[in-house]
């Protein structure tokens, strides 16, 4: 009989940290096979699987069954995949127009791997959204800041946090639930609360136990002797974006744009001047990412807090833990 947990995220919150200690060290113990360990470039590749799970374009069929055969003569019988892209990233994602759609990857999984696993649970690991947004802006940064608009970010988050509605909104925790449980039922899918990790290890550590089906000693062992290398980080501050040098300028170009003709006459000068290899040349700065207002961190609050309380309600999480880790008032 063979099990898998898929874990799928979200990002930034202690997924590396799980990934690169906890899973690592316990499939190094012999506990389950760790399909995509990042220590090892994984015991089974798993490039083709996750490509078609976020319904990707350029599947390459033949190693894909290569992937697969590879589980299927394997004498395991638990194994895990992990990948925080899984909870956000989907068909046809365009960076700066998110939305939830990826909570349909879960019936992928359940179709796609079906055929080769008896038992398939679920796991993925929550963060407060004021917090979770600023810190996955930093992560995508360069994927959704253009230097040459003024507020990029800002835009970025009236797009795909305030103007969107609730259902669609990324980091809808309530909405990925209830799509989940729609293909598994309701006791295989898992919740790891990231605030649990600082302050309620024996939370943390029971909703490991549970999954993997280990005593608490063994996770907690784990988790102890890992915890200072963890690599979460709540505060970035800044970020390398790569661009080219006209990319560069265009920042600085915006009041002139506003004189055509000065713009144009300037431009022709920076041209005949300037090489095209020297104009296109990468370049690599560090840039101090803007953090978010106490505006923007109130109306992220307000757009999770009614979704966040009836997420809570429905797995009987505690409501005064949940407040204070700031989910909800």
């Amino acid at each position: 009989m063979k099990k898998l947990i898929v874990h799928i995220g979200y990002p930034k919150t202690a997924t590396t940290f799980l990934q690169n200690n906890i899973f690592n060290n316990l499939a190094a113990n012999g506990y389950f096979n760790y399909l995509n360990n990042p220590k090892d470039n994984g015991n089974v590749p798993v490039k083709n699987m996750l490509m078609v799970i976020r319904g990707e374009e350029g599947v390459d069929e033949q190693a894909l069954k290569d992937e697969l055969k590879l589980i299927e003569n394997s004498s395991d019988e638990l194994f895990l995949l992990s990948d925080e892209s899984i909870s956000v990233r989907y068909s046809q994602l365009e960076w700066n127009d998110m939305n939830s759609n990826a909570k349909h990857n879960s019936h992928t999984i359940k179709e796609f791997f079906k055929p080769i696993f008896d038992d398939i649970e679920i796991l993925f690991s929550v963060r407060n959204q004021v917090s979770i947004v600023a810190s996955y802006c930093t992560e995508i940064y360069n994927r959704i800041v253009d230097l040459s608009e003024e507020d990029s970010l800002g835009r970025w988050m009236s797009t795909n946090i305030f103007n969107k509605e609730e259902k669609d909104v990324l980091f809808n925790y309530n909405e990925l639930y209830n799509v989940y449980i729609k293909n598994f039922d309701e006791t295989k899918v898992h919740i790891l609360l990231y605030e649990d990790l600082k302050n309620d290890k024996p939370s943390y550590i029971k909703v490991l136990t549970e999954v993997f089906k280990l005593s608490e000693e063994i996770i907690a062992n784990h988790l102890e002797g890992n915890a200072k290398h963890t690599t979460a980080k709540q505060n970035d501050k800044s970020v390398n974006l790569s661009h080219t040098l006209s990319g560069k300028l265009s920042k600085y170009t915006s009041l002139i744009r506003k004189m055509p003709f000065v713009f144009k006459f300037l431009q022709s000068c920076y041209r005949l001047v300037v090489p095209e290899k020297v104009r296109l040349k990468p370049v690599n700065d560090k840039y101090l990412i803007r953090q978010q207002t106490d505006k923007e961190s109130s109306l992220i609050f307000d757009k999770y807090k009614t979704s966040n309380a009836a997420f809570a309600r429905k797995l009987s999480l505690d409501m005064n833990k949940m407040i204070r880790y700031k989910y909800f008032e």
